[in-house]
């Protein structure tokens, strides 16, 4: 058995790391408290959908948190946003000719009807 697969296998350490910001696929990420009072923000994300089909859907939302899980051995960690998402079918507008999107602040959906962690690498 792969050494690495068997140290994943024990679970993540009981410390775990919290950053306020955060540099991956090309873009980055700041958590909405931290940047509040910046000039630019940097909270916004859209995750793809997984499985794209006849009704393709990303989803928008605001970053709350970074963590940064740690497993045993080297390199082995694992980093998760907290995210705000909103509804998508409620409001959001998309410019086409410039790629903007618009998105309803007040169509959140319910931390109940989705879950509110995503892998970092999945983050645009």
């Amino acid at each position: 058995m792969d050494n690495r697969l068997v140290q994943l296998a024990q679970g993540p350490s009981h410390t775990v790391q919290i950053y306020r910001g955060y540099f991956i696929n090309g873009y980055k990420f700041i958590s909405q408290k931290y940047g509040s009072h910046l000039k630019t923000m940097n909270s916004g994300i859209c995750v793809k959908d997984s499985c794209y089909n006849d009704h393709e859907r990303d989803y928008y939302g605001t970053l709350t948190e970074i963590i940064e899980f740690e497993y045993l051995g080297r390199r082995n960690n694992m980093v998760l946003f907290r995210c705000d998402l909103y509804d998508t079918e409620k409001g959001t507008k998309i410019d086409l000719y410039y790629g903007l999107v618009d998105v309803n602040h007040q169509s959140r959906l319910k931390s109940s009807s989705y879950e509110s962690f995503i892998l970092a690498q999945q983050a645009t």
